[in-house]
């Protein structure tokens, strides 16, 4: 399952044409190219994934990062954060959607299979 946040900002014109103004994403996803290479275990997982966490130590491991992130920019149409600002992004979706992740977890008997997604 994708794990991250988005932030999508929309402007309406006067004629009532909605617009993507702007939008934020981090998210470790699957992904799908033509390249087999980038690729390691299922055939889906992006090899450039482990650096979102870990620092990259060499220019092959900085190439799957940065091959990653252009793919989920283009995916989502949007611009991908790191660092604090995805702390500040994980924090402004989490905020805004505080009741309803309470509303649909509180069932959730399990947190050893669930992690922490009921706080």
């Amino acid at each position: 399952m994708p794990y991250g946040f988005r932030k999508q900002i929309y402007s309406i014109r006067k004629n009532g044409i909605v617009k993507l103004k702007e939008s934020e994403i981090y998210i470790e996803d699957f992904v799908d190219s033509e390249d087999r290479n980038l690729f390691e275990g299922n055939g889906w997982t992006h090899k450039g994934i482990k650096y979102l966490t870990q620092k990259p130590k060499n220019e092959n491991e900085q190439f799957l990062l940065d091959n990653y992130i252009n793919y989920v920019e283009k995916k989502y149409q949007s611009k991908f954060v790191s660092g604090n600002s995805k702390k500040i992004l994980e924090k402004e979706v989490r905020t805004k959607l505080k009741e309803k992740i309470k509303k649909h977890t509180e069932a959730w008997k399990d947190k050893e299979v669930y992690g922490n997604s009921k706080k």
